[in-house]
């Protein structure tokens, strides 16, 4: 009587090189959500030392919370990312799913911030002329820029080429100084002899406008790479849970498939494709 041995090796029939692609686009996808995580972080560590003096003046606490946000946005990226490698290159499901779970929430709070930055700007606005026309008194004329207040009126007044608020005539109001004075503006309000008659709010006011397309544009950005990301990652899931056992027969005589008639040549071919697919189950 013939001994039969059957044995089942799984293997990604047809699906290696489509796995192998899929887990080097999601590798390329979260590395590149590492570095721009870790430049955002960088940059916005920046801009809030830079403009700690000007967010001081203007007083516009919405401003400190979107900096704010945005930094802990990116620090969540760059761990979210991590995970996204460490389980792809891990091959463990568990990890990859909660890295969907994650994604989805980080893209939930993408949209949230969004809405509320777009609805609240006119706020963040009035804001902004509140606090200029309580700042304008703590100006001190004449005495050194060291101090801050008097730094950031001139700094804005010469950079935006602007006066005051709404226009040259608000220091005289604000400002006891200005009053029934021979200069009725601060020197920074004059370009060179010509008198800037602008206000500054408007030119602030389209400076917010800016940053707010720039963070809505940010943000639809991100968005979608984060969406991509989902779609990457659920193609390797898919990959990894998908295993076709390959089945053979040996018996006595040889082999009935496979084109191979020696145990010596059933013995290599078990071999290989234990490597190739790292498991073997069999059964006699």
């Amino acid at each position: 009587m013939e001994t039969i041995t059957e044995a089942k090796i799984f293997k990604k029939m047809g699906k290696i090189t489509e796995a192998k692609i899929f887990k080097i686009l999601f590798f390329i996808t979260n590395l590149l959500l590492f570095v721009g995580a870790i430049s955002m972080v960088i940059g916005m560590a920046v801009i809030m030392i830079k403009w700690k003096e000007y967010i001081d003046l203007m007083g516009n606490n919405s401003s400190s919370i979107i900096a704010f946000t945005v930094l802990a946005i990116a620090i969540i990226m760059v761990f979210i990312s991590c995970l996204g490698c460490l389980g792809a290159f891990g091959k463990n499901i568990l990890l990859l799913k909660m890295y969907i779970i994650m994604v989805s929430l980080l893209m939930v709070i993408l949209i949230t911030g969004g809405v509320c930055a777009w609805v609240y700007k006119a706020d963040a606005i009035a804001s902004v002329e509140e606090s200029m026309q309580e700042k304008m008194g703590n100006y001190q004329p004449g005495l050194s820029k060291a101090d801050d207040i008097t730094k950031v009126w001139d700094v804005i007044q010469e950079t935006y080429q602007c006066c005051g608020i709404n226009s040259h005539h608000d220091w005289p109001e604000f400002h006891l100084s200005y009053r029934n004075a021979q200069r009725s503006t601060p020197v920074s309000c004059n370009g060179g002899t010509q008198l800037h008659v602008d206000g500054c709010l408007l030119k602030v006011s389209d400076e917010i406008r800016q940053n707010h397309w720039k963070i809505g544009g940010g943000i639809a950005g991100v968005f979608l790479y984060l969406l991509l990301s989902i779609c990457i990652v659920c193609m390797v899931i898919k990959n990894m849970n998908k295993e076709e056992p390959l089945i053979f027969h040996v018996n006595e005589k040889g082999y009935d498939n496979n084109g191979m008639h020696s145990k010596e040549q059933c013995a290599s071919y078990v071999h290989e494709n234990v490597q190739s697919s790292g498991s073997i189950h069999g059964n006699t």
